[in-house]
């Protein structure tokens, strides 16, 4: 039984290899799939907090509140990350050429 977010999970693997694949070869497309990836993923974070906060959130005490909320800062943090990386390292090489 296929449930309802699994093709856009699937999706998001196939373009996540899609821009490993593209990074690997240097090719300069694959820097908007990148952005694409992490701008879905930094969303789909939000909807999931936004969620969160409709349906209860903070929680007792302020521990519980900080030890829900690094899972997400952290992965943000590494998609905001990849997303710098990816551009310096394709305008380094536009400078080189």
């Amino acid at each position: 039984m296929i449930k309802h977010d699994q093709p856009l999970i699937l999706l998001w693997t196939a373009a996540s290899y899609l821009a490993a694949a593209g990074l690997l070869l240097k090719k300069p497309w694959s820097r908007f799939i990148v952005y694409l990836v992490c701008l879905f993923t930094i969303v789909g974070l939000l909807w999931y907090v936004a969620f969160m906060v409709a349906n209860g959130w903070p929680y007792p005490g302020v521990a519980n509140s900080v030890k829900a909320l690094v899972p997400a800062t952290a992965v943000v943090s590494v998609c905001v990350w990849f997303m710098v990386i990816t551009r310096k390292f394709f305008h380094a090489n536009k400078n080189q050429t």
